[in-house]
């Protein structure tokens, strides 16, 4: 007879994160807080959070690299301008259209590193 062995100190969110490890999700964190890549039947993708949410906080990707992308753009020598309620920033010679600054400051960062290449 086969007897499994577990840890009964193991927290629920231990236990969770060790799964999603053994079955090859894609997971980024800690036993104490980690987000999973999940995708549906619809082919939709979402991110699922565990643990402690004190630890865990939930902001986007945009907002932590905004000053990052402003630096970049910046030193790229980026024009901006704004054009009804889209945002244009222009390096050299290349314009690009976001919905906001930081998002169109991605964009010209990202075009330029592929033209750049």
């Amino acid at each position: 007879m086969h007897h499994e062995s577990h840890d009964p100190t193991s927290s629920a969110t231990q236990v969770a994160y060790r799964f999603a490890l053994a079955a090859g999700y894609s997971v980024v964190g800690t036993e104490d807080a980690f987000a999973v890549l999940l995708d549906d039947l619809g082919c939709r993708r979402y991110v699922a959070l565990f643990g402690n949410i004190q630890v865990a906080q939930n902001i986007s990707f945009e907002q932590q690299a905004a000053h990052e992308a402003l630096e970049m753009a910046r030193a790229l020598k980026a024009v901006f301008s704004v054009v009804g309620d889209s945002v244009q920033c222009e390096v050299e010679g290349v314009t690009v259209t976001g919905t906001t600054y930081i998002d169109a400051a991605m964009r010209a960062v990202v075009q330029h590193s592929s033209d750049n290449g």
